[in-house]
């Protein structure tokens, strides 16, 4: 009975998905957090301990947009960055320190 509904439900779950799948794929948000989701995960500790220092509110609601968003700005200018510096002076290995 269970394995019935669960196989069931999985089904469904998937032809769900299989229809939203694209547009989500092609959302620029998700393609960001997917291609970067290391340094996302790395910057965010930094920003998780100055959060802490500032002693900013602990509720869920404002501290987890604050960090995600603070982290995938930190991010998105270290990209700019290195792409500024790769060009200019050239140097190959750069690209490794981005997602």
């Amino acid at each position: 009975y269970y394995m019935g509904f669960g196989i069931a439900v999985s089904f469904l779950l998937l032809l769900l998905c299989e229809k939203w799948s694209l547009k989500i794929y092609h959302s620029k948000l998700v393609r960001f957090v997917s291609g970067h989701s290391m340094w996302l995960y790395l910057w965010h500790i930094l920003v998780l301990l100055f959060y802490g220092i500032l002693k900013l509110p602990e509720i869920w609601y404002i501290k987890f947009p604050v960090v995600f968003m603070a982290a995938g700005g930190l991010v998105w200018i270290v990209n700019v960055l290195l792409d500024k510096i790769e060009k200019k002076k050239k140097i190959k290995w750069f690209r490794y320190l981005r997602g």
